[in-house]
């Protein structure tokens, strides 16, 4: 399943506040209620109501607030702050209008994407939280992020990072050359890990990715994840393999 675009857009408005899901049980949900928020006012943005050429649009905020997770057995806090910037739009009754839209710059404990396999290895899993965190903060690094995450999974199936060259010295491989001898041992997952490095070099030119890249990058992580890691897949994967040899069911 994709990760949902609206939920984990750039910002929301106080009438469409995302529900997430609790990165701490994996049961609950996390919502942030308006009124749960403290506001202010930035010193520059209080000076230009004072000009003769203030428009509503040049008003900026800051926000912050918590709230906690709704399972009555976790209870999880969470914190988050951000800016708010106003935006002109249209409504049918009343015409023009002006929504305040809220950007998260940071939530903590961290939210997670997606769902993480409970087998998953250490420190992969730490590397796709990092990227988790840093979703919210910088683009450019959150990419970068993802592609270490790539890195970290080749380092755990054991693709090797240097080889002898001819002259008997010992060089460095880069993650392209990596994945391309993964692709050895499976192909279909090293299509996928080749995407995400090409969205995680992108991640190096500043303002050439937005969120839908980033998202992107995440769905292709979280579908690598769920065939390497997910044990429901290993299961299901070695039932098919039975089944095929004995060339009726198990039972």
């Amino acid at each position: 399943m994709r990760i949902d675009r609206e939920t984990f857009s750039d910002y929301f408005t106080a009438y469409n506040i995302p529900i997430w899901n609790c990165s701490s049980c994996k049961k609950g949900t996390v919502v942030f209620n308006k009124k749960s928020f403290s506001i202010f006012e930035t010193n520059e943005s209080r000076k230009e109501t004072k000009t003769d050429y203030w428009e509503p649009e040049m008003m900026v905020k800051y926000f912050f607030g918590k709230t906690n997770c709704n399972n009555a057995k976790c209870k999880e806090v969470f914190i988050i702050a951000g800016t708010i910037t106003v935006e002109e739009d249209y409504d049918d009754e009343k015409g023009q209008i002006f929504t305040e839209c809220y950007y998260p710059n940071f939530i903590f404990p961290v939210l997670h994407l997606f769902t993480l396999p409970d087998d998953i290895p250490v420190d992969v899993e730490e590397y796709i939280i990092n990227a988790f965190r840093l979703f919210w903060i910088d683009k450019s690094a959150c990419a970068n992020a993802i592609r270490t995450s790539v890195e970290t999974i080749l380092n755990d199936k054991k693709v090797l990072k240097t080889e002898l060259t001819k002259r008997k010295k010992r060089r460095s491989l880069s993650l392209h050359e990596r994945i391309e001898l993964f692709e050895k041992k499976n192909k279909e997952i090293a299509n996928y890990l080749m995407a995400i490095k090409w969205i995680g070099n992108a991640g190096s030119h500043e303002g050439s990715l937005d969120t839908e890249d980033l998202l992107d990058g995440f769905d292709l992580l979280n579908h690598s994840i769920e065939k390497l890691y997910a044990s429901h897949d290993k299961e299901i994967d070695q039932m098919t393999k039975k089944i095929n040899k004995r060339r009726r069911p198990l039972k």
